[in-house]
């Protein structure tokens, strides 16, 4: 029997708060049974492409759609960090596209909110020669898996450890939505303005959660007063969804107390 929170968080903030499914040692349907009466939304973790049975089955999704009826949520899904859609080898390319096809189609019947997708960027330098070639086969890779049918609107792009300028023309010829990430934000030392202001109406998802000495993915309450009160200012004119991007039940029941605690006295 796993530790179970308080008290339900189910349409206590104007956005649908969310957290992964990676909060306790076990699978997708236990997580998503112990935490749907707390939460609006369930953050699906698919992190990883190969093997591939690290994704779920079709009865598995046919549960996980059971359970987000009985419990009245819905799903997000983070789509696998370790695709790199703009690799120079074009097989390497064509690879990652098929998987993301693969899976956006066997999540489709759980209808998500937003399939978030990280851009990554595996250079120590930015040249810009090298950027603009990098940027040119991204695109190149996104072209083929929209061409398959998948609505733009469904795709959040999230910001990474890279200028988010950098995705402005796969953004707007596309019409992708975007995942705002703030524990990116600090722990790259970036300005969430940039996004704020550039893409407002376009976020569809808010990932948020503590940082420290090189650890992501912890407490909120490792986040500095100002770091707190930035992510605070932000959430006030937000009504997606906000998932608590946290791996451990400590960790996400301290960051749902102090998210409350600090709702309640800025408000």
């Amino acid at each position: 029997m796993y530790q179970k929170l308080p008290k339900s968080y189910k349409e206590t903030f104007p956005f649908k708060i969310s957290t992964t499914s990676f909060i306790y040692p076990d699978g997708y349907i236990p997580n998503v049974e112990t935490l749907g009466p707390y939460f609006d939304e369930i953050e699906l973790l698919f992190l990883e492409s190969t093997p591939e049975n690290h994704l779920p089955d079709k009865e598995e999704i046919s549960k996980l759609g059971l359970l987000a009826e009985k419990y009245q949520l819905t799903y997000n899904i983070h789509l696998p960090i370790d695709l790199y859609l703009g690799h120079e080898n074009i097989t390497e390319r064509k690879r990652a596209v098929d998987i993301l096809k693969r899976i956006t189609k066997l999540v489709s019947p759980l209808s998500p909110s937003t399939c978030t997708l990280h851009l990554i960027y595996n250079s120590a330098t930015q040249n810009m020669e090298q950027v603009a070639k990098w940027q040119q086969n991204t695109f190149d890779s996104l072209s083929r898996l929209m061409e398959s049918g998948i609505d733009a609107a469904d795709i959040s792009i999230e910001n990474l450890n890279y200028p988010f300028e950098w995705l402005e023309t796969c953004i707007s010829e596309f019409n992708f939505m975007v995942c705002l990430d703030f524990g990116h934000i600090f722990q790259y030392d970036l300005d969430a303005d940039i996004i704020l202001d550039g893409y407002r109406e376009k976020i569809s998802i808010i990932h948020i959660n503590g940082f420290e000495e090189n650890r992501d993915h912890v407490s909120l309450d490792r986040l500095s007063e100002k770091q707190l009160r930035q992510i605070m200012n932000t959430l006030r004119a937000f009504q997606g969804t906000v998932s608590l991007e946290v791996f451990s039940f400590r960790d996400l029941a301290t960051s749902l107390n102090l998210l409350e605690n600090s709702w309640r006295t800025t408000n």
